[in-house]
């Protein structure tokens, strides 16, 4: 046992010292794979990767034939942890395949290092937006581990900066997306930085209707940094393009991810994971979207078209009480200053944004579970039964020579987990006075029951009233009518049908007890049909027999969509049929239930959702 832990130890090791190797001769100025397929543009991304920083790194690590990503630098921003925030870009890394050096921004003297972008609104408690990890809580599902935490590069983020920048005069794009503390120390210790740069883009600030998110008038970056950002602004880069939040409001992580999971990019389940816990903060918040804020700059460099931007003056004010951090932008020319700044305005064409995204999100690596099993610490065989079923689904020509099916049954079955806690949630919440239990809900119905056979004489006369008073209108109608267009036109009373009385005998009536037991049964069934969806078994015996080809059983489908309603969803004991159903009422989903491959993962996964669940 001693001699195969050590020769574990012996491989980690080594494999450590080949990828200091393979940074060392990256940074010695050797050929990398993007020089050898073109020229494309040389970018190094200054990031605190944070959920939509995630999103933008995987974008331009997609793109190796436009982009050539140099190197990663870490600010402080959606965390307080710097180790911690490379420890992500690692992740993001090894899940691209991707071998490039990751340097560290500074350490804070003081502060909560555990803290991230904790941000609050009016009558909630503060919440991260970006989860534990900064990463939307998923990073060590995906493989996270120690040595993520270590062996970074041995200069800081300011001189790995001009360190690179040097390397290529004139060649260099610095993509900033977090705060600018690492581009303006490098400005403050190599004042000729700017002569080396060939542009820098910027996600910061706020130029138009949207002020801030930080505070109400600040952008979180700018905000995070105003002396930092407004030092960058003023210096003399030959040109700076700023993504505000007029613009990234413009993108939906929700539209990105959707549009992900439905197409057959292996990383699809990753993007549909991270993105969870930031959409969530965004819709407890009353927001109708959640924005993918980091996406822009990458995808301006790679689709220029895409964008309409404006030349302006812009500073950020460092001073104010109230007005930190806020970006200025002088549209009237007021200030009498030169333009320093093109701050991108508008999307010309979101659908196009979109598709760009999915199209590189699918250019990643194929075999995701393999990079996955790099965790440092050995997989249980349990864990390694769900990497294999992971993988049937994200590569099934290897596994039974099926096509890839779109959307993946996993986007959907390893959220059951996640819903269901909703549910438990959901049920929390739910008023003292729906919770009726079974007793009391039965004499309610009786005290109903009793209300309706005294009532139901008066019912009767009622009706009698109404069906005398429509006859008389008719009658006046038919009068005035008759005087408007000239005598004789007036329709003799005989002619007119007379409605029939309602039947005086009670037997002959529908009583509403009658109607109460009918409903009380439908309940039952309908109660009983929904909860079984939880079956995979149930579900494949469905589709074999052809029910889910019928216009009317898709309609009942969605009919039933009313359990999720807060009166409904207490009864629910198996809340995974819900998902389940969410899933029957997608055409292409239930086209491939029929295949027992799809069938064995989807009971697969339900059984891993409910191992997960909490007690």
């Amino acid at each position: 046992m001693s001699d195969g832990h050590s020769l574990v130890t012996q491989l980690h090791l080594v494999s450590q010292v080949l990828a200091v190797a393979v940074s060392a001769q990256h940074l010695r100025g050797g050929r990398s794979s993007c020089q050898e397929q073109g020229q494309p543009r040389r970018i190094m991304i200054d990031t605190d990767p944070g959920v939509d920083d995630a999103l933008a790194i995987l974008l331009a690590l997609a793109s190796p034939d436009s982009l050539c990503v140099e190197g990663l630098s870490i600010a402080l921003g959606n965390g307080k942890d710097i180790r911690s925030l490379g420890s992500n870009a690692k992740l993001l890394l090894r899940l691209a395949n991707a071998s490039v050096p990751v340097s560290l921004g500074e350490v804070p003297s003081e502060g909560d290092p555990s803290e991230g972008a904790v941000v609050s609104r009016k009558g909630m408690k503060p919440q991260l937006v970006h989860g534990a990890d900064h990463l939307g809580n998923v990073g060590k599902l995906y493989g996270k581990c120690d040595a993520d935490y270590q062996h970074f590069h041995p200069l800081p983020a300011p001189e790995f900066m001009y360190d690179l920048c040097s390397r290529f005069p004139g060649e260099m794009t610095v993509v900033c997306i977090g705060s600018l503390h690492n581009l303006a120390k490098c400005l403050e210790s190599h004042p000729d930085l700017p002569k080396l740069v060939r542009e820098v883009v910027v996600m910061g600030g706020a130029y138009g209707e949207r002020r801030g998110n930080r505070t109400p008038c600040a952008e979180a970056n700018f905000f995070d940094g105003p002396e930092a950002a407004q030092a960058v602004l003023t210096a003399d880069f030959p040109k700076i393009v700023l993504a505000g939040l007029d613009i990234t409001h413009q993108t939906d992580m929700r539209v990105l991810r959707q549009a992900c999971v439905e197409s057959p990019a292996p990383l699809s389940q990753f993007v549909w994971d991270l993105c969870e816990n930031f959409m969530n903060v965004y819709h407890d918040w009353g927001e109708t979207l959640a924005p993918a804020h980091d996406t822009v700059p990458i995808m301006y460099l790679l689709r220029p078209d895409l964008f309409e931007g404006q030349e302006v003056r812009v500073e950020v004010e460092t001073q104010g009480c109230l007005t930190r951090g806020m970006s200025i932008a002088d549209w009237k020319g007021q200030w009498g200053k030169a333009a320093n700044c093109v701050v991108l305005r508008r999307i010309l064409d979101p659908d196009a944004y979109t598709q760009s995204f999915v199209d590189a999100i699918g250019r990643l690596p194929r075999r995701v579970c393999g990079s996955l099993q790099r965790c440092c610490e050995p997989a249980t065989s349990f864990q390694r039964e769900s990497r294999g079923s992971a993988k049937a689904l994200q590569n099934p020509e290897e596994s039974c020579g099926a096509p890839a099916p779109k959307p993946p049954v996993d986007g959907f079955a390893r959220g059951l987990v996640e819903s269901q806690k909703r549910f438990q949630r959901l049920l929390r919440r739910l008023p003292a006075e729906v919770n009726w239990s079974d007793e009391q809900f039965h004499s309610a119905l009786r005290e109903l029951q009793k209300e309706e056979e005294q009532l139901l004489p008066e019912v009767q006369r009622l009706t009698k009233d109404v069906q005398a008073l429509q006859r008389e209108a008719e009658t006046q109608l038919c009068e005035l009518t008759g005087e408007l267009l000239g005598a004789g036109f007036a329709e003799p009373e005989t002619a007119r049908p007379v409605a029939a009385d309602p039947p005086k005998s009670s037997g002959s009536c529908v009583r509403l007890q009658d109607l109460a037991q009918d409903r009380s049964r439908r309940f039952a069934e309908e109660l009983e049909f929904v909860q079984c969806l939880a079956n995979p078994s149930y579900v494949q015996w469905l589709a074999t027999e052809g029910f889910f080809r019928e216009p009317g059983f898709q309609r009942f489908l969605e009919y039933l969509t009313y359990w999720r309603r807060p009166q409904y969803v207490r009864y629910i004991v198996y809340p995974q049929c819900l998902a389940v159903l969410d899933l029957l009422l997608r055409p292409a989903v239930r086209l491939r239930l029929q295949r027992a491959d799809v069938i064995s993962i989807l009971a697969e996964q339900l059984q891993h959702a409910w191992g997960q669940a909490d007690e």
